[in-house]
């Protein structure tokens, strides 16, 4: 009888739990709670009330800790996919630690919020991986992504970040997997741009780097495996393009560096199995066209150099047989054996 009595009352908690308002601190009495009319949770933290770890409603409960290592948390059962991030928040992290809300990691975890004002300053590893998100807006305090933070993500198809964001750096694998993935904007505050960000983002179409980015080098493999992107326009700082940063973009047709970039390295298979890149234009401080960039770039026909190249070398089997080139310097044509290579003759390089 008091199974019956106890799930009954279960059951009429359960609808109200799952409709919860957002939590509210209360500043005099250094508390949170939760209240939705019929349920109230109170979250009190005496040390430090802005360590608030674990709002996580997606696995059915919340839990708050002090912070320090090997701290017991408080825990209460909730059910939703909405999980909400207090203002005061400073850091998410795998693991708790001092201000910081510890890692997403749920397959419920549908929608997350930030509240006004937040002073989250930055994702760390591992941070909202594999959560259900189909879009979520940054808070314009964070600063970093890291390494994995929002891999594997398959529903998240909108990256959107403020007019004001601050973001310096997109860790390592930030998005890789995030199947989904449409659109992605790339802010001018950035200048970290590392390893395999958007690597297997197989939906990316579009993605938008503000032009006066700061970043000078995109990691390698960034986009590999990008099968719906058309194509990209780089930010003109960039110096450096990692190996395989493009490796099968199927759909590529074109890679813009625009007037005036700064790019002079471009690394070994960047381009390699972009089998719709039709043309691309070589920048002018470009001083070696790495070894099997382009293999598997079955449509590209039209090389330019831009006017006033310092090109040096072009390694053997860069570009396939009957390939036209404008621009190209005074050089000649040497069979290596396996393809032919490229050199300059002229004096002034």
């Amino acid at each position: 009888m008091k199974k019956l009595i106890m799930i009954a009352v279960i059951m009429q908690l359960i609808p109200g739990i799952a409709n919860c308002m957002q939590p509210r601190y209360d500043d005099t009495e250094q508390k949170y709670t939760w209240n939705n009319g019929q349920v109230t949770c109170t979250f009190r933290d005496t040390n430090n009330p802005r360590n608030f770890c674990n709002l996580v409603t997606a696995v059915r409960r919340i839990a708050v800790t002090d912070g320090r290592p090997g701290s017991t948390e408080n825990v209460v059962d909730l059910i939703g996919a909405r999980v909400w991030i207090p203002r005061s928040v400073t850091a998410a992290a795998r693991k708790p630690g001092r201000d910081a809300l510890k890692y997403i990691n749920h397959a419920q975890t549908r929608e997350i919020v930030f509240e006004l004002g937040s002073i989250l300053t930055k994702l760390k590893r591992f941070s909202m991986q594999d959560t259900c998100m189909e879009t979520l807006l940054l808070p314009d305090a964070v600063k970093g992504l890291g390494s994995e933070c929002f891999s594997g993500n398959r529903r998240l198809w909108h990256f959107p970040l403020g007019s004001g964001s601050r973001l310096v750096k997109l860790g390592n694998g930030a998005f890789g997997g995030c199947s989904t993935l449409r659109y992605a904007k790339i802010p001018g505050s950035v200048e970290i741009l590392e390893i395999g960000c958007f690597r297997g983002c197989r939906s990316l179409e579009t993605v938008t780097f503000d032009p006066d980015c700061r970043a000078t080098e995109l990691g390698n493999c960034f986009f590999e495996r990008c099968s719906a992107l058309r194509g990209v326009k780089l930010p003109r700082k960039i110096e450096k393009i990692g190996a395989r940063c493009f490796g099968d973009c199927e759909s590529m047709e074109y890679c813009d560096f625009g007037e005036g970039s700064a790019t002079r390295y471009i690394a070994m298979r960047t381009y390699e199995g972009c089998r719709s890149l039709t043309s691309i234009r070589i920048p002018a401080p470009v001083k070696n066209v790495g070894m099997n960039n382009f293999d598997g770039c079955s449509q590209l026909i039209f090389v330019q150099f831009e006017a006033g190249s310092r090109l040096e070398r072009i390694d053997s089997g860069t570009f396939a047989p009957g390939t036209e080139f404008e621009g190209l310097p005074d050089g000649r044509w040497d069979d290596v054996g396996y393809g032919l290579r490229w050199t300059r003759t002229d004096a002034e390089v």
